[in-house]
């Protein structure tokens, strides 16, 4: 048995050889080796430095996040007004049918939305940086029924 496997890799390794060292292809054969390796070695490097680089950027975020949670500075209303549409348009079916009022961080939401959505919403602006305290006037419904702010195809953020 040691006999044939030593035999059979000492004739792939001949043939291997032997195509590498062809003299007419040979030469070609070794450079178009060569370019592969190459090829996969930069594409490596590639890879490589891509992960390490959105890893440099997500932990300068996640430490730029943190600094500003612990500053607690204050956020202006209009930049404010910007996060909370943003988490509206993620979080409820009908977006456009909530106002938001903001004064001095202090955020006060108003128009109809279904129940199932209502909580989820408060929770999320409640959490947002520079949101002081948040007045809840929204007009829950259990279905869209004939409420006219409800009314439509539901916007991309939920159902």
């Amino acid at each position: 048995m040691k006999k044939t496997m030593g035999l059979l890799f000492s004739a792939g390794l001949g043939a291997g050889l032997m195509y590498l060292f062809d003299p007419e292809r040979g030469q070609q054969r070794r450079a178009q080796m060569r370019d592969k390796a190459s090829s996969a070695a930069n594409k490596a490097t590639d890879t490589v430095n891509k992960f390490s680089e959105d890893m440099m950027n997500r932990t300068r975020g996640l430490g730029s996040e943190l600094r500003a949670r612990m500053k607690r500075e204050p956020v202006e209303d209009s930049i404010l007004v910007e996060r909370i549409h943003a988490a509206i348009g993620r979080l409820t079916s009908h977006p456009s049918a909530i106002q938001v009022e903001v004064q001095e961080g202090q955020v006060t939401l108003s128009g109809p939305i279904l129940a199932d959505e209502a909580q989820a919403l408060i929770d999320r602006i409640e959490n947002l940086r520079g949101v002081a305290g948040v007045v809840d006037q929204l007009e829950r419904h259990a279905e869209a029924g004939s409420v006219p702010g409800l009314q439509g195809e539901p916007a991309g953020g939920v159902h």
